[in-house]
């Protein structure tokens, strides 16, 4: 879960002392909002509001207010009245500061109902204000709320730049609340992009802050990521405590908000270790929880997971129901809102009138009662008079906001048409790119395996032909000679098959610490009769005494055996390899070298690619798919690693790979 933290300090006011501070202050700063925990202090904001006699404070506490409805108690319809009441009333005394986070505050609450394009639009104009006044922390929770939403349009790139912006605004000003906020999302970013240490890591920096700091519903939210994570690397047994304390954390402090997501991988790592009955019932809290909430991407996540959890009982068709409800829902996320639109915007202008009105009736009776009593017969009279003015005001604001927000209702419309368009753009770019591929794999299955066809087909009719007059020495000769063919054809499949399965994400990588030094020696070892063979001469040094590897054992066997044989294939004879193990960077580093014809320009870049044709060619008739390079920086990169080629033409070629040290 993404933390769309304010960016308030950590309790200065109990709720009494609240109370007095919002009654008197008027100043016009408001950047940065109180973080509220407790119903206590939401009533405290309550009376704040109807007893203001500053905008500037009924503004202030209105936005603190809608945050607390919105992050702690889930009311997202709540919050968003309060957010526009406070930006209409500072708009009316032009109060830049109090617009800028009542405009930051409804594109949080938004963002949490799913509705992304309006949400960004309102961040980016908070952003924008904010810029504007000069206000750091401002800037820093809005660049905070637009990374959110690249993140859920699955742009990781765009969010982690816009987390990190924040998180450098952050500790510049020294909000170590906000800090881990932002050190919280940048760990999410990673953690969809699959680089799970280092989301372990920001997630853990995180935590140690917001127990300083009592923030307990940052502690929650951390350890509901931390859980996540441990989910997806299997490991369920290490997951589930930090899911439990998140729970506990979660229901002890009333942070609904957070409930459904901690519920729903309860459910997943019970899932994962097959107690499918403990799963369901945790999937089910969390789809009634989201349901109660109208939290739709809860709805969504706990639809999915009853749908698997029902499969995996044999509940077909209950599995079945589950993931058409599901589907449905996530239609909804993008229509439902072009659908109610109007109608919505409508029932929320008017809530907010009639809050508004019950405020403001309510403070001037505290106020105005001993001079009513006095002057009951002129107030009578005013009065009248006021509302026939006031009348004639409403009636004309009413229609200038009417049309306002029509043409806000067509921009926002333009805006998710161009997004539309994107988005085909970028499947039809797609769609070409897998054509491409589907030709090239077609190309190869058509080339590379028709000639070891015929041969075989060849050799196989000979022998059944003339066998009785073929020498046994010839029999054996032939089917050696076939069988060579055959193994050249399983090579060709079983790349074109690794390719495939590493982009579709199919090969499962068991991530452990070992020592690498025995596989670069098996490896050296396999290759040494081949490069025989060819007079060329294979040496091995190993320049560490510790070469102990985070990584998966059978990839990087299979990384050493694709580079070594490489180096054999492309060398000329009578020529040397050399293989080294040194350390480099905090890692371990395997250098081949060979002294062969070396890779232009122009090849390097396109020298990792699927079906590579270089220049050079191997130098014994021996034969390449151009998927086995592909095939090595895909694992490399998967172990978080990194593979380089250094060369220069006709001088030889040196393939690089760093793999973390354990």
């Amino acid at each position: 879960m993404n933390r769309t933290t304010t960016n308030g300090a950590s309790f200065y006011y109990s709720h009494l002392a609240l109370l007095l501070v919002c009654a008197l202050c008027a100043s016009t700063h408001l950047s940065a909002q109180t973080i509220i925990q407790t119903p206590e202090q939401a009533d405290s904001l309550r009376r704040v509001i109807a007893a203001a006699t500053h905008d500037t404070t009924r503004v202030r506490a209105m936005n603190e207010l809608a945050w607390y409805l919105s992050e702690v108690k889930g009311d997202n319809a709540a919050a968003l009245v309060q957010a526009h009441g406070a930006r209409e009333i500072a708009e009316r005394g032009n109060f830049r500061m109090g617009i800028a986070a009542a405009l930051k505050n409804i594109g949080l609450v938004l963002f949490r109902q799913g509705k992304y394009v309006e949400a960004l639009e309102y961040n980016l104009q908070s952003l924008r204000m904010f810029e504007e006044l000069g206000d750091k922390k401002g800037i820093a929770g809005s660049l905070n709320n637009i990374a959110n939403v690249y993140y859920s349009f699955g742009k990781y790139a765009e969010a982690l730049q816009y987390f990190t912006q924040s998180l450098h605004i952050r500790e510049k000003l020294g909000n170590k609340e906000a800090i881990a906020g932002s050190l919280s999302n940048i760990a999410i970013v990673y953690e969809a992009l699959g680089n799970y240490p280092n989301a372990l890591t920001y997630h853990f920096k995180s935590v140690q802050i917001d127990k300083e700091l009592g923030n307990q519903s940052g502690i929650a939210s951390s350890l509901n990521n931390i859980g996540s994570i441990l989910n997806k690397q299997g490991k369920f047994d290490e997951a589930q405590p930090y899911l439990g304390q998140s729970l506990q954390l979660s229901t002890e402090f009333g942070f609904i908000g957070l409930l459904p997501e901690t519920l729903n991988l309860l459910a997943l790592s019970y899932r994962g270790q097959s107690k499918f009955d403990s799963a369901l019932q945790f999937s089910s809290r969390s789809l009634v929880l989201a349901d109660s909430l109208g939290e739709q991407l809860a709805i969504k996540e706990a639809l999915n997971e009853l749908a698997i959890i029902m499969d995996s009982l044999g509940r077909h068709k209950e599995s079945l129901r589950y993931l058409q409800r599901s589907i449905a829902v996530k239609d909804s996320l993008i229509n439902l809102e072009n659908l109610n639109k109007t109608s919505q915007l409508k029932e929320l202008y008017e809530a907010e009138k009639r809050e508004q009105q019950i405020a403001l009736q309510q403070s001037e009776l505290s106020r105005k009662t001993i001079i009513q009593l006095i002057l009951i017969g002129i107030l009578v009279a005013a009065v009248g008079l006021a509302f026939w003015f006031r009348s004639l005001y409403q009636n004309k604001n009413r229609a200038n906001a009417e049309i306002l927000r029509q043409q806000q209702t067509l921009e926002n419309q333009a805006m998710e048409i161009e997004l539309a368009n994107t988005t085909l753009h970028e499947r039809n770019v797609l769609l070409e790119e897998l054509d491409r591929e589907k030709n090239e794999f077609l190309g190869i299955a058509a080339h590379d395996l028709k000639n070891p066809l015929a041969s075989i087909r060849v050799t196989a009719s000979m022998l059944q032909r003339y066998g009785g007059q073929v020498t046994p020495e010839k029999q054996h000769e032939s089917l050696e000679r076939i069988l060579l063919v055959v193994e050249r054809m399983m090579t060709i499949i079983t790349n074109l098959l690794d390719i495939n399965t590493l982009e579709r994400r199919g090969i499962q990588f068991v991530i452990r610490n070992f020592d690498i030094a025995p596989l670069v020696e098996a490896a050296v070892q396999q290759y040494r009769a081949p490069a025989e063979a060819k007079q060329i001469a294979l040496h091995l040094s190993i320049e560490m005494d510790s070469s102990v590897v985070l990584a998966d054992e059978q990839s990087v066997t299979q990384v050493l055996d694709n580079l070594i044989s490489n180096a054999v294939k492309y060398s000329p004879h009578g020529k040397n390899i050399f293989v080294r193990l040194k350390a480099s960077n905090g890692g371990v580093r395997v250098e081949v070298q060979d002294e062969g014809q070396g890779i232009s320009q122009d090849d390097r870049k396109k020298l990792f690619g699927k079906f590579a044709r270089l220049t050079a060619r191997p130098t014994g008739g021996e034969h390449s798919t151009g998927l086995g390079l592909s095939i090595v920086k895909k694992m490399v990169e998967a172990m978080n690693g990194t593979v380089w080629c250094e060369s220069e033409l006709g001088k030889g070629a040196t393939f690089i790979v760093e793999l973390p040290r354990y």
